[in-house]
């Protein structure tokens, strides 16, 4: 019974951060984009893609959350979007890059630091014990 309500909640929480994601980069695309090439770590073309389709694939996740609908399938992803996350922003640090993180806000005052990157290593986290709970609720 527990696992079932611990699900529920992550799987509700994690809904709620990807539509919250989400939602400034569908509003200023252009901006979105911007920041995607500010981390300078694909070119002009595939920056264009994933400022495209990362918006997409966030409000996809955030439904199959709220739905149930393949929820195991979520939570992997979750984790692989979250840990790329992560991996752009060490980059970003790493290279001593001055720039917006462009995740939860386009606020250009919310510069890259290691308090952004808890951020995706916290979801990374309710990702994967939402993970674990789900084959502790169906076995495969």
């Amino acid at each position: 019974m527990w696992s079932t309500i611990a699900s529920s909640i992550l799987r509700f929480a994690l809904g709620i951060a990807f539509l919250a994601s989400a939602w400034p980069k569908l509003r200023e695309p252009e901006v979105f984009l911007s920041y995607v090439y500010q981390y300078q770590l694909v070119g002009a073309e595939t920056g264009l893609f994933i400022a495209t389709v990362l918006p997409c694939v966030e409000i996809t996740l955030a439904g199959c959350f709220f739905m149930n609908l393949l929820a195991r399938g979520a939570f992997l992803a979750t984790a692989t979007v979250c840990v790329a996350f992560a991996f752009a922003q060490a980059h970003a640090i790493h290279n001593e890059l001055a720039i917006a993180c462009g995740c939860f806000s386009l606020d250009p005052s919310d510069i890259v630091s290691l308090a952004t990157v808890v951020r995706p290593l916290m979801l990374l986290g309710l990702a994967l014990s939402g993970l674990v709970l789900s084959y502790r609720l169906r076995p495969v």
